[in-house]
């Protein structure tokens, strides 16, 4: 068994009576979500019956669904897997939310499915390939809370209500960061009949979030899951346990959840984080904790600036012409103000000057 593909061709023939919902097929709803299921799910406000798999299948635009262009072979096979699979081609899926505002800089996407023969999933999905959804990661940093986590909250608590008994929460990337977030803040009744909250390689929390009581109240219940090389899923890692998997991929690469090793509906474990990857994280959390709410701000906007100066709207649209994005951002950066380079200069200094003190320690 390779990744979450071969899972269910191998083990999708075994229904959730005969073996337990479990770690990967959390990951596969998590990996799930990022197709683009608009019109094909009812919305939170349709107040219409849940729509079967199989159902989907049929009625789908598949330009429209797998439009994601970095994983678009690796979502086909994933989609027709579970299509084919006992284990979830009678899954129901409701309650679709899609929110994409550039305005207050929040990408925001839920939904829950309702697997046959165990309870319903709650589903967040991480960063797609737009702009504002990589911004709002970032934003993370100072903004407390960013706009999807607010989003989160908002969603778990009506779709919460729709659901009469015990449920999971999921997601990838910043999706994590979201089920773990709307979990701690949801309403009491709909808190306590979570079960389980899974965090695949999902961005951490400011330390004064984890010593709150609502982090705590939670805490027993989520299993946070990172590749040997994460990145994003340490981004202010300082207090929250996680376990560390195996992949078959290099450096960030590994956060593409096809990459991750998966034996007998399991991930195959490694004992820590690489080492350099260690000093990396070490080093990058330090200063992103050292700067202030305007350094990080400055430092944010002015990254997005040079990004968006390239006139592409995703990274899908920068990677297809990679000589005309370069040729943007550098005409971008010349637009900089004197004032706002020096703030850079600054910011990159307190960078320099802790990863130096950090390769002493080693």
């Amino acid at each position: 068994m390779e990744n979450i593909i071969s899972y269910l061709k191998e083990l999708g023939n075994k229904s959730f009576e005969e073996m337990p919902f479990n770690e990967v097929d959390a990951l596969v709803l998590s990996q799930f979500v990022y197709l683009k299921f608009d019109g094909l799910v009812p919305k939170l406000t349709d107040n219409k019956e849940s729509v079967f798999l199989y159902d989907m299948q049929a009625k789908m635009n598949e330009a429209v669904v797998f439009s994601d262009e970095r994983y678009e072979k690796d979502n086909r096979l994933l989609f027709d897997a579970m299509v084919n699979s006992r284990r979830f081609f009678d899954m129901r899926c409701n309650y679709y939310a899609n929110i994409i505002d550039e305005e207050v800089e929040t990408q925001f996407c839920a939904m829950t499915c309702y697997p046959q023969g165990t309870i319903p999933v709650m589903v967040f999905r991480g960063t797609d390939e737009n702009f504002v959804g990589w911004k709002e990661d970032f934003n993370m940093a100072f903004k407390k809370p960013i706009p999807g986590q607010q989003l989160s909250v908002l969603y778990m608590n009506q779709a919460g209500l729709r659901i009469s008994d015990e449920f999971f929460v999921c997601g990838h990337s910043k999706g994590g960061n979201l089920a773990v977030y709307s979990s701690m803040n949801a309403v009491d009744d709909i808190q306590l009949r979570i079960r389980r909250i899974y965090s695949f390689d999902g961005p951490g929390f400011r330390p004064e979030i984890l010593v709150s009581d609502d982090y705590e109240k939670i805490a027993p219940r989520i299993e946070k899951f990172i590749p040997k090389s994460s990145l994003v899923g340490m981004i202010l890692e300082n207090h929250e346990e996680y376990l560390v998997v195996d992949s078959s991929s290099v450096g960030l690469l590994q956060h593409n959840p096809y990459t991750w090793k998966v034996e007998n509906a399991a991930f195959i474990r490694k004992d820590a984080v690489d080492k350099s990857q260690q000093l990396m994280n070490k080093t990058f959390n330090e200063w992103i904790l050292k700067l202030d709410d305007n350094q990080l701000e400055v430092f944010i906007n002015t990254l997005f600036f040079v990004l968006e100066g390239c006139d592409m709207k995703n990274l899908v649209e920068v990677s297809l012409d990679l000589k005309k994005s370069v040729n943007g951002m550098l005409r971008a950066s010349k637009e900089i103000s004197d004032e706002t380079k020096e703030t850079i200069h600054e910011i990159m200094k307190v960078l320099a000057d802790i990863l130096k003190e950090n390769l002493k320690k080693l």
